[in-house]
């Protein structure tokens, strides 16, 4: 039986209280005013070898975070939960000519100010394994191109990054890399897995964020990996709204991989179905026709950024899950349509995706929980707690919406977020 609808099936209740178990001595660095121990990123729970549940509390650093079976923390965090700095230095033990990464140099800008080595800040979103001690998780990278000295853009830019672990998850690190500014040659194109149109090809004036950001978790079907990444294409100055000319195309990408221990290994859905991502150039296109590698955009939207919502909805910030009985892929996000509404999109298959068939779809409020989910919602995922498996990438008809939003106390600084859980009942 295919899912008919799903509904939210109780109040929301407090899981991860920030006020309580953020890390006490995180760094406020580099603005004092804001901790860097937070979640920035859906909540996505995996298990480790031994059976222990932990999530990652992603932003410019990232914490790994201990729960219980029920998935709720078990314990105030501290720096020994750290598992990726982005302002430390990660040298390469035996090649110093090479880093993983390079932490906070001069201006406080992490990692280099070369666009090509895309070594900025990372979020450590979605870990995925097949064994409980080797992980490879999706990282959003963000480069700003304007902290550093003599830029030469304002545009923010993001990308799709893998990193890996080898020791049961405690740290993760990306591939080492050759920097750009030392040896004048292309640096890494084999350690990212999307990159987008390099900023001195649209110098257009606007600021604005563009590319490949927020990966969903990875999941597996048949003998894949897929994931979910939310696209943005910056198309240029196309028509004039109150000064400002915009035009944004918006949606979600898809990628797989069968090797998921190797960031060249990944495939991209095309207009022409599924085909290696091409590492020698980028991925998009421009309004002049101009483009990369083409990408399918699901549930694509033109839009100005500036001055417009998306009215059919953008599906941004979500999470996959597989159910089981209707046999159904779900992904789970909000739906960028002003205020932040949470909806899903339904797929039969992630090898021939269907997600458009299925159109966006609203969470429904239920007889006892109307109106339970506020309009600041960030980052809503769907977990089954009693999910089997080292990701939890199956769902009964009872799952939870996870989500983050502000602690309950009056917020303290802009990164003050606490993760809530309300009850779904999913209907076939």
């Amino acid at each position: 039986m295919p899912i008919e609808r799903i509904r939210f099936a109780g109040q929301k209740e407090l899981v991860w209280d920030w006020e309580v178990y953020h890390d006490p001595s995180a760094e406020n660095f580099p603005d004092p005013q804001k901790s860097v121990c937070t979640f920035d990123n859906p909540f996505n729970p995996w298990r480790n070898v031994n059976g222990e549940c932990f999530v990652i509390a992603a932003n410019i650093v990232n914490y790994r975070v201990p729960l219980d079976s029920n998935l709720r923390p078990l314990r105030v965090l501290d720096q020994g939960d750290i598992v990726f700095h982005s302002g430390r230095t990660y040298p390469h033990p035996n090649r110093p000519e090479r880093y993983y990464h390079r932490g906070y140099g001069r201006n406080l800008v992490a990692g280099s100010c070369v666009e090509a080595d895309y070594d900025h800040n990372f979020w450590v979103f979605s870990p995925w394994t097949a064994d409980g001690y080797t992980f490879s998780a999706l990282c959003h990278h963000e480069f700003y191109p304007d902290s550093c000295p003599n830029a030469t853009t304002e545009h923010w830019i993001n990308t799709i990054h893998q990193m890996f672990s080898f020791d049961g998850g405690q740290t993760f690190l990306p591939q080492p890399y050759h920097p750009y500014d030392d040896n004048g040659g292309r640096s890494n194109s084999w350690r990212t897995v999307l990159i987008p149109e390099p900023s001195h090809m649209r110098p257009w004036p606007p600021k604005i964020n563009y590319g490949f950001y927020h990966p969903s978790n990875i999941v597996s079907e048949g003998a894949y990996c897929y994931a979910l990444c939310t696209a943005s294409n910056w198309l240029g100055q196309t028509y004039q709204n109150d000064g400002i000319q915009c035009l944004n195309q918006g949606g979600f990408a898809m990628i797989r991989t069968q090797h998921p221990g190797h960031p060249r290994a990944w495939e991209v859905f095309t207009a022409l179905g599924w085909k290696a991502i091409d590492v020698n150039t980028w991925q998009g296109w421009r309004i002049d026709g101009v483009g990369g590698q083409t990408v399918k955009l699901w549930h694509r939207e033109e839009y100005c950024p500036y001055q417009q919502f998306p009215t059919k909805g953008q599906l941004l910030g979500y999470r996959l899950v597989y159910h089981q009985t209707a046999q159904q892929w779900i992904a789970l996000g909000y739906a960028n349509r002003g205020a932040r509404t949470v909806c899903y999109t339904l797929s039969d298959s992630l090898a021939s995706p269907n997600w458009e068939q299925h159109g966006i779809s609203l969470v429904e409020d239920g007889p006892n929980s109307e109106h339970v989910v506020p309009n600041t919602t960030y980052y809503p995922s769907i977990v089954d707690p009693t999910s089997s498996g080292y990701v939890f990438q199956f769902t009964g008809n009872n799952p939870f919406l996870y989500f983050v939003d502000p602690d309950p106390a009056s917020r303290t600084n802009l990164h003050s977020r606490s993760i809530w859980r309300i009850p779904l009942q999913i209907e076939t």
